[in-house]
């Protein structure tokens, strides 16, 4: 870790860009590294992009496309009232992102879950738990955007290569320093 002090050695900023961890300092499509392998320069990191169906904690920033539960039945519409009459509106939960019929968590369960088109079942949870991703997933860091807020800890490529330290020239030198890069 960095920490940058100014002429009155207040710390100002302290940044983790000394590490080997995946980072996207330059505006890339997602975090990346250079790489500790001299005959590859850098590739990009295996982190899951959040609205890719990947979530934090509970999942209540959960805003991917899944729309079947566990089970694998469609999730019923938000805004419809069939066949479940419920009171999880957008209008009730504005910052639910309440869309369509995606899985959500606007009220803090366990998962995302939704309402389903099944009458005799009304709610499920989110079906990427047992059936689109494996469930070591859910521990692991998610990114947003472009990935340049991303702050966690992965440090190997795609390919399994394991990422050069920013602070390092070796075995690719590069510009993308701590010194240069102060917000990242």
């Amino acid at each position: 870790k960095v920490w940058l002090v100014n002429y009155n050695n207040h710390v100002i900023l302290r940044i983790c860009f000394s590490e080997n961890y995946c980072r996207n300092p330059d505006q890339s499509s997602k975090p990346w590294c250079y790489t500790t392998n001299p005959s590859t320069r850098w590739n990009y990191c295996p982190i899951p992009k959040l609205e890719e169906n990947c979530y934090f904690g509970t999942g209540f920033a959960y805003r991917g496309t899944v729309h079947n539960s566990q089970t694998g039945k469609t999730c019923q519409s938000w805004d419809s009232q069939e066949p479940h009459k419920h009171t999880k509106t957008a209008k009730n939960y504005p910052n639910g992102d309440l869309k369509h019929n995606y899985c959500r968590n606007p009220n803090c369960e366990k998962y995302p879950w939704c309402y389903t088109t099944d009458p005799e079942s009304q709610w499920e949870y989110f079906h990427v738990l047992h059936s689109i991703m494996p469930r070591q997933i859910l521990n692991t860091q998610c990114f947003t955007g472009s990935g340049a807020a991303y702050k966690g800890t992965v440090s190997k490529t795609v390919s399994g290569k394991t990422c050069q330290r920013w602070d390092s020239q070796e075995p690719h030198e590069h510009t993308r320093t701590p010194g240069q890069y102060l917000d990242k």
